[in-house]
């Protein structure tokens, strides 16, 4: 895929790092031809100094972990529900349980909170074994983290199983997403605005190629809270 970009001859790249040994070889390829690449959405460690425009993923977790705790408290539990794919869990869903639960042990050191992480294959229908629906019966109040797009699908299987109590955390803007946002389903979406990334990615990559400047190639996109009074406008 890197061979087939770069014979292209493009004067520059834009793309996403999901997968860290492709976007090595991209990257070594690229910095041999002197093309620059811009990568978006998170950011990982690589063989060569790099530009990214992105959400930090690990701040991100800590933000969503100080919104859940808010709603369900010390007496709670957790759960923390990756979608995983046939490569195994992406950079930046790791990063976000890593932070969410760096919050509870930074903040909490004197309380054992539990916290259960649900791995779920991508490529299945969301469902729930035995073992996570006996945790779902508990009686304590429930907080549940959703590291990527899909926590529209939590709802649904909450309300199979007459699971109450229980307050949903999850990333990203989509239609059904806010949805379920503006029918108190989810509590807060976290939105690392991706057309911001992008437009700022083709606008910094410009802003290089014409003045040797790349000033505008690396970024930290703060963390943006929606919660269902302000979701509205972002909802078609």
């Amino acid at each position: 895929m890197g061979d087939a970009i770069l014979d292209k001859k493009y004067d520059g790249v834009v793309t996403v790092p999901f997968f860290k040994m492709e976007s090595n070889y991209l990257l070594g390829k690229a910095k041999a031809d002197n093309i620059p690449i811009v990568f978006l959405d998170t950011e990982i460690q690589l063989d060569h100094p790099s530009y990214f425009i992105r959400q930090n993923s690990h701040n991100a977790g800590k933000v969503a972990g100080r919104l859940l705790h808010g709603l369900v408290g010390n007496d709670g539990v957790y759960f923390v529900v990756n979608m995983v794919t046939e490569r195994g869990l992406h950079a930046n869903n790791l990063q976000r349980e890593n932070g969410f639960r760096e919050f509870f042990q930074t903040n909490f050191k004197d309380r054992d909170i539990p916290i259960i992480t649900i791995n779920h294959p991508i490529d299945r229908p969301f469902e729930i074994n035995h073992e996570i629906e006996n945790m779902f019966m508990d009686q304590r109040p429930k907080g549940i983290f959703v590291t990527n797009a899909r926590s529209y699908l939590v709802p649904t299987i909450l309300k199979a199983h007459k699971v109450s109590n229980v307050s949903v955390v999850g990333f990203d803007l989509h239609d059904d997403n806010l949805k379920c946002l503006k029918n108190k389903e989810i509590n807060f979406l976290i939105n690392q605005k991706p057309e911001f990334q992008g437009y700022t990615a083709i606008k910094g990559m410009f802003k290089f190629l014409t003045e040797k400047d790349a000033s505008d190639l690396n970024m930290d996109v703060p963390v943006e809270i929606i919660v269902q009074e302000n979701c509205n406008a972002l909802w078609n």
